[in-house]
């Protein structure tokens, strides 16, 4: 016998923290044209970052830890120098 779930039992997974990378995609093409300006004061693992740079949006991101930095860094230059061979800034 199945359990009904309750609004409350709900999967929790979907936070924002979550969000796969085609939904973040799908979130700055509605809010945001190319060329304008995303900024992510909490970046962590620079899902935003990078989603923002594949649409040719400038972005601005912030963490206060050091390895989020570096593992921004290395998450963009594998992405976009590296494989299409064309740069980006921070």
């Amino acid at each position: 016998m199945r359990r009904a779930r309750s609004a409350q039992s709900v999967d929790q997974s979907s936070t924002t923290a979550k969000t796969p990378q085609v939904c973040r995609g799908l979130i700055l093409n509605a809010s945001s044209n190319p060329g304008d300006v995303v900024l992510d004061p909490f970046c962590g693992c620079g899902s935003t970052v990078h989603a923002a740079q594949k649409l040719n949006r400038q972005w601005i991101g912030i963490d206060i830890a050091h390895l989020a930095i570096n593992l921004i860094e290395t998450r963009l230059y594998d992405a976009f120098e590296r494989q299409e061979g064309r740069g980006w800034r921070y």
